[in-house]
């Protein structure tokens, strides 16, 4: 289907006008990428995307029979991942990623999540050259693209005005994460957004409503307005100024007909 409509509307610009404009540019990006993997023979490498492409992503690839693909973020629970493409008569290419941990000096404040992701984009480093980024016991670790870990290793000094030593991880090493976080159950009378985003992080539904209007909440990774759009099974929530969640599973109907689900919420480190 994805294949034959390549073909058809005989180039990107055509194609791109039948996907939603938030999925233009990176999927834009995946075709220059995938005709030049299969041009050239030479594997190339995505950057990292936020979950709601990787459908989507996947089956516009699917079009292209002479080169193979996959997703890779580091480790199996990633949230963002990239894809590698190489061609089908390689053997499967290596991911190109690398690990790297950053410890603190000691005698440090508080820091958070926010913080060392902040100060990593201040050295220069695009957000979608970045994957997942977790805190460890002493610091934090994060996967990048390998050919960046370099600059990042000599350049990323500071955290908070806190010294940070950065360095790599070994090939084939996962660091401990300390990701700490509870479930609960809750139960809502919709799956819509306003709904659940109300009964997560106890806000009234006018106030959910009204978050979610200012384009405050994103759902794996994709931003919404739309207090009506409905919440599935494992959705990754994030609420700017709130924090994060995920639907670890829709339970059932309670009695009185209200949605009863799990929800996953990290526990502050």
């Amino acid at each position: 289907m994805v294949s034959f409509l390549i073909e058809m509307t005989k180039g990107r610009g055509k194609f791109l006008e039948h996907v939603a404009e938030d999925m233009r540019e990176p999927l834009g990006r995946l075709i220059d990428q995938a005709e030049l993997c299969q041009r050239s023979g030479k594997v190339q490498y995505s950057n990292f995307l936020e979950p709601f492409l990787f459908e989507k992503a996947s089956q516009l690839l699917q079009g292209y029979s002479a080169l193979y693909f996959y997703l890779d973020g580091g480790y199996e629970e990633a949230e963002r991942k990239r894809f590698i493409l190489y061609p089908y008569e390689y053997d499967k290419a290596d991911n190109n990623l690398q690990w790297l941990k950053g410890e603190l000096a000691k005698g440090h404040g508080k820091v958070k999540h926010r913080d060392y992701l902040g100060s990593l984009l201040g050295i220069g480093i695009g957000r979608e050259k970045i994957g997942d980024l977790k805190i460890t016991e002493k610091g934090c670790a994060v996967v990048v693209d390998a050919t960046l870990a370099p600059y990042i290793e000599s350049h990323w000094r500071e955290v908070n005005k806190y010294g940070i030593e950065v360095s790599a991880i070994s090939v084939g090493e996962i660091p401990p994460f300390l990701e700490e976080g509870k479930i609960r159950s809750i139960t809502v009378s919709s799956l819509r957004t306003d709904a659940i985003i109300a009964a997560v992080w106890s806000l009234s539904r006018s106030k959910a409503a009204e978050l979610v209007q200012k384009g405050l909440l994103r759902v794996n990774g994709r931003e919404t307005s739309r207090i009506d759009f409905v919440i599935e099974d494992q959705d990754l929530l994030s609420l700017r100024g709130y924090g994060r969640a995920r639907v670890q599973e829709i339970t059932g109907t309670t009695k009185k007909g209200r949605i009863s689900l799990k929800i996953w919420q990290p526990v502050e480190l």
